[in-house]
């Protein structure tokens, strides 16, 4: 009998919380102002997108074939054409335009293409002492930048220049009587240039995908810093609602649990919007670790701001602090690159977390001990603070 009291009480308190978490997560999505932050993170993860993906602001180059129906120079700009990148690629119409794009600063580089490159290219591959250029490039400046940008034209050239070297060779070499050229370019067609010669291996399991524009790598940690930015708002909501009096119902010293299952819950839809989001622009990576780095990042999140709502004593100073809390996650969170200070002051916030798991599973685990850790700080907090009132 006692046995079964104890349970009941349990499923009661369970239910109580049930109850409450409910009433708390209701609260919050019929507040307009939580909803417009919601609203912030698609938008802010596809205005970023957007922008990158269709004029990235690094470099653009201007590209032109003298010769529209040349195969070779064709080939070449549907190579650097096709692929997303650092560079923005862009055809120009006649070659003046490509140079006028340059003179006023719409471009940073201008690369023609000659007519008939096919002939050049097999006039270089028989002859190397008596080379044409293969393209022309107009530029006002020079720098490292403009050099390594230059190898993608190599590499979109290399290709039409290593099957003519193959071609004359089997040619001139392969024995007369057993040489059948159909089957010489079936070979080269059919063999495999893909496999990689340098391999690359990632130390912390490195959950990246290699083919996603690392330009758009702030996407996420914008999306973390708004997803944040939501449940710091519900941290407000709660503290008035605390000094409202909605929770005087509940005993003073249980209170922050009410408070943290309401940024929790803040803390989930905000992360699960998040998701979304990245999974719409492309961004999302491996299923297991992106869920299991939100979950975790949404327990930091309400954690930390659970915390936070005891440090404050009102919801204004909150709200005051805000900025500096918002500017300084941004600046020591790895939002636009990964780089190593002499204190992990990084890890006092809870995106760090979200940020370096997606990559490194072992930081879902750090994300636990910091909640566990905020979670005592702000219990102890709430202590003080009953104890003197």
């Amino acid at each position: 009998m006692n046995g079964t009291k104890i349970n009941n009480k349990k499923r009661s308190k369970l239910c109580k919380a049930a109850v409450w978490f409910s009433v708390m997560l209701k609260r919050l999505l019929f507040r307009k102002s939580f909803i417009a932050l919601l609203i912030l993170i698609p938008v802010l993860c596809s205005a970023i997108t957007l922008a990158v993906r269709e004029d990235n602001g690094i470099m653009t180059i201007m590209l032109f074939a003298e010769d529209g129906d040349d195969v070779t120079s064709n080939g070449a700009i549907k190579y650097l054409t096709d692929r997303d990148g650092a560079v923005n690629f862009k055809i120009a119409e006649s070659e003046e335009e490509a140079k006028d794009a340059v003179l006023y600063g719409k471009a940073d580089a201008a690369w023609v293409f000659p007519a008939d490159l096919d002939g050049i290219i097999a006039r270089y591959a028989k002859d190397l002492s008596k080379s044409t250029p293969h393209a022309t490039v107009y530029l006002t400046g020079d720098g490292t930048l403009f050099r390594l940008v230059r190898e993608k034209l190599s590499e979109a050239l290399f290709p039409y220049l290593s099957h003519e070297i193959y071609r004359l060779y089997s040619k001139e070499y392969v024995p007369a009587a057993s040489y059948d050229e159909s089957t010489a370019e079936d070979y080269f067609t059919e063999a495999s240039f893909d496999k990689p010669i340098v391999e690359y291996e990632y130390l912390n399991d490195s959950a990246i995908d290699p083919t996603v524009d690392y330009l758009l790598s702030p996407v996420r940690g914008f999306a973390a810093l708004a997803s944040l930015l939501c449940t710091l708002a519900a941290s407000m909501y709660s503290m008035k609602d605390e000094k409202g009096g909605f929770l005087s119902r509940i005993p003073a010293g249980k209170r922050i649990l009410t408070v943290f299952a309401s940024n929790f819950g803040a803390a989930l839809v905000s992360s699960a919007v998040m998701l979304v989001s990245l999974c719409v622009t492309g961004i999302f990576t491996n299923a297991y670790l992106e869920i299991t780095s939100a979950i975790t990042f949404a327990l930091a999140s309400a954690s930390f701001c659970t915390f936070l709502c005891r440090v404050f004593s009102s919801p204004y100073a909150l709200g005051a602090a805000l900025p500096p809390i918002m500017a300084l996650s941004a600046a020591l969170c790895p939002v636009f690159f990964y780089f190593k200070l002499p204190v992990r002051a990084d890890m006092l916030f809870p995106p760090t977390y979200y940020l370096r798991g997606v990559n490194d599973p072992e930081y879902s685990a750090f994300a636990l001990i910091y909640c566990a850790v905020f979670v005592i700080l702000a219990f102890a907090l709430n202590r003080i603070r009953e104890g003197r009132e």
